[in-house]
C-alpha cells in the first residue's frame, strides 16, 4: 500500500480513538464535578446562613427564577423562607467570577467565592474583602452608595465594576421579593 494512503489512514484512525477515548473519560468524569459543584455551592449556603442555626438536613433549596445569568434560590429553613441567595457569573478582567451573595432579613447577608480567574492583584483584594464590606448593610443601600465597598472598589478596576452591577440586579431582585414577603 501506497505511503501516502496509509500515514492519513493511521492518523484518522488515531483521531477517532483519541476523540473516543476522550468523550469516555468526559463522561465518567463530568457527573463527578458536578456534584462536587453543588456539594461546594450547598456548604456555601448553609455557611451564609449559620446565624439561622442552618445545618445541612435543614436546607433545601429550588431554583425559582433566573435573571440576568444569575441563579436566584430560595433558602428554605424549617419550611420557612429565610432568605434568598443568588448563584452568579459576572465577567471580570481575569475571566469569569462565580459567587454567591446571599440576603435575609432587608440586609446584605454574605458573599461567596466559588471560583475567579482574577488575577493576584487587585481583583483577588477585591473578591477577597466582600464578605466582610458587606455582612451587615441595609440592603436598601446600593453598593454604589456604601462608603466601604466604594473604598473597596474605587470604580477603577473591571473585576469591582462587575461584580458591583451582578450584585446590584440581584440586590434590586432580592428588595422586591423581601417588600412582598414582610
Amino acid at each position: 500500500m501506497n505511503k501516502m494512503l496509509k500515514l492519513p489512514l493511521f492518523l484518522g484512525v488515531c483521531g477517532t480513538v483519541c476523540a473516543g477515548l476522550l468523550a469516555g473519560v468526559y463522561a465518567l468524569t463530568n457527573p463527578i464535578v458536578q456534584k462536587a459543584k453543588v456539594e461546594k455551592a450547598n456548604a456555601a449556603y448553609i455557611s451564609m446562613y449559620s446565624e439561622f442555626g442552618v445545618v445541612g438536613t435543614d436546607v433545601t433549596t429550588e431554583e425559582v427564577d433566573n435573571i440576568a445569568g444569575c441563579s436566584l434560590r430560595a433558602i428554605i429553613v424549617n419550611a420557612n423562607v429565610k432568605g434568598i441567595a443568588y448563584t452568579c457569573q459576572a465577567s471580570g478582567y481575569g475571566g469569569t467570577i462565580s459567587f454567591q451573595i446571599a440576603f435575609a432579613n432587608g440586609k446584605y447577608l454574605a458573599y461567596t467565592d466559588l471560583g475567579n480567574s482574577e488575577t493576584n492583584g487587585y481583583g483577588k483584594v477585591v473578591i477577597a474583602g466582600m464578605t466582610d464590606t458587606i455582612a451587615g448593610v441595609d440592603a436598601s443601600t446600593s453598593l454604589e452608595d456604601y462608603a466601604a465597598y466604594s473604598t473597596l472598589i474605587s470604580g477603577r478596576s473591571i473585576t469591582g465594576k462587575a461584580l458591583k452591577s451582578t450584585i446590584e440586579l440581584c440586590r434590586t431582585d432580592y428588595l422586591a421579593w423581601y417588600e412582598a414577603n414582610k
